[in-house]
């Protein structure tokens, strides 16, 4: 790119049998000074649907008192929106060609994976967090965002510094599951979901 010298590639692997695709992003500095910087990979899925984002496991306030995870709103987020479903397991943003109005969310997912689930196919895509490195965001390393048809399921790498020559990486994984039956409630989607995620 002539304005940031950053060379930005991707190298996708599918797998031999199955469905795992695996995909590189490559950031590499071609300027003449540091830059710092993240990679922040956006899939952006077909209409219709939701977003699943997996909450933090559930331990009691008489076992745990400090806090789980950073969530993180913009300024046109709207938590009253009914695209959003609160569970206790996860939390759900449904994409709806009739609102036009963006809505978005960040978190630090620890789990490492993020879904989207439409007419019984669920996407998969797993991605690196580590605690001991910076995040964009307020430290986010999982987004979701959707206005009207158009949805977004993000990634984000952590921060570098990258020097001239340096190149920064992040990798996903990416997964299809066929005749996925949720149910209604988060208890039923969680015993559709962990199977397929071992």
């Amino acid at each position: 790119e002539q304005q940031t010298g950053i060379l930005k590639e991707m190298l996708v692997k599918m797998a031999d049998t199955g469905t795992e695709v695996e995909i590189t992003h490559y950031l590499t500095n071609k300027g003449a000074w540091n830059v710092e910087l993240a990679p922040w990979s956006l899939t952006i899925v077909r209409p219709g649907g939701e977003a699943i984002i997996p909450n933090e496991p559930f331990i009691s306030h008489d076992d745990y008192l400090l806090s789980a995870r950073r969530t993180v709103l913009w300024h046109f987020t709207d938590l009253s929106d009914p695209r959003w479903i609160y569970g206790s397991k996860f939390l759900r943003l449904k994409n709806d060609a009739n609102k036009e109005a963006p809505q978005k969310i960040g978190v630090e997912n620890e789990q490492g994976w993020a879904g989207f689930l439409q007419d019984g196919t669920l996407f998969i895509k797993r991605f690196l967090y580590d605690p001991t490195k910076t995040y964009t965001d307020r430290g986010c390393n999982h987004e979701v965002y959707t206005a009207g048809t158009f949805m977004e399921v993000e990634s984000l790498g952590y921060l570098w510094n990258l020097e001239p020559g340096k190149t920064a990486t992040h990798i996903e994984r990416w997964y299809l599951f066929a005749n996925v039956k949720p149910g209604k409630t988060d208890d039923s989607l969680d015993s559709a979901i962990q199977p397929l995620l071992k």
